[in-house]
């Protein structure tokens, strides 16, 4: 499969909501008939990195001038001159749900033939857990899947903005945390909740990845919601670098 390209995509509108702990600045209507939204054109070309991930990684210090690289496809399903699409995945301590998605979307990549071609990270809004490795009980629920995490908790910054080209967050209230954190406007259109890409959370409005961490029976829910979020991910993005292909 040739790898996926995708155009500059349209802003789209924030709309507020109270649910799940809401906040006026929720970010669920960009883009849903889609079935996911995305704030800035986009290549899946990267590798999967988060701390200690067993996966190989592209230097997090990529220069904006790199990531904007010219994007072209050859045959054999490589890039040529393409920066790799990079997404960061976000909670509130880093050691849930966040890491989660990170390794449930590196698996995803791997199986589908798209190694070096998505980088992925993921991070917190608040220092709790900052060093610590993914909570035990999320490493058990996702091993017994096949997924590995790894790595260890740290805290979102402003300077994420710039090295990331979307910040997917678990829940309302940490998109409200980063759009708070967000330097300028382009900056915020990165944020995005990660069930969006969903499109039966979409219907439902059930858009915010519960929290387990004060619960014992919550890791496999935390695990269905997010696979298949990051499957509509990965189709939202092949199916996007298939029109920009035409």
């Amino acid at each position: 499969m040739c790898a996926v390209h995708a155009a500059e995509s349209a802003a789209g509108q924030r709309t507020g909501s109270s649910d799940g702990g809401g906040t006026g600045a929720s970010v669920v209507d960009r883009g849903a008939a889609e079935g996911g939204a995305v704030g800035r054109g986009l290549v899946v070309d990267g590798v999967l990195a988060r701390g200690g991930s067993a996966v190989p990684a592209q230097p997090a210090s990529r220069t904006a001038g790199r990531r904007r690289a010219r994007r072209t496809c050859r045959h054999g399903g490589a890039l040529r001159d393409a920066a790799p699409v990079r997404l960061l995945f976000v909670c509130l301590g880093n050691i849930c749900r966040s890491p989660t998605a990170e390794a449930v979307m590196a698996r995803l990549v791997r199986e589908a033939g798209l190694e070096g071609e998505v980088v992925v990270g993921s991070a917190g809004t608040s220092d709790f857990h900052i060093g610590r490795s993914p909570d035990p009980r999320s490493t058990a629920a996702a091993a017994a899947r096949g997924t590995t995490l790894a790595g260890a908790a740290r805290q979102v910054t402003a300077a994420d903005f710039a090295e990331w080209d979307l910040l997917l967050c678990a829940d309302r209230n940490n998109a409200a945390e980063l759009l708070a954190l967000a330097p300028d406007a382009a900056a915020a259109e990165k944020v995005r909740l990660l069930r969006e890409f969903d499109p039966a959370s979409v219907v439902a409005g059930h858009l915010d990845v519960p929290d387990p961490y004060f619960g014992d029976d919550g890791f496999e829910e935390v695990l269905d919601v997010t696979e298949a979020a990051c499957a509509g991910l990965m189709e939202h993005l092949q199916r996007r670098g298939d029109r920009a292909r035409r």
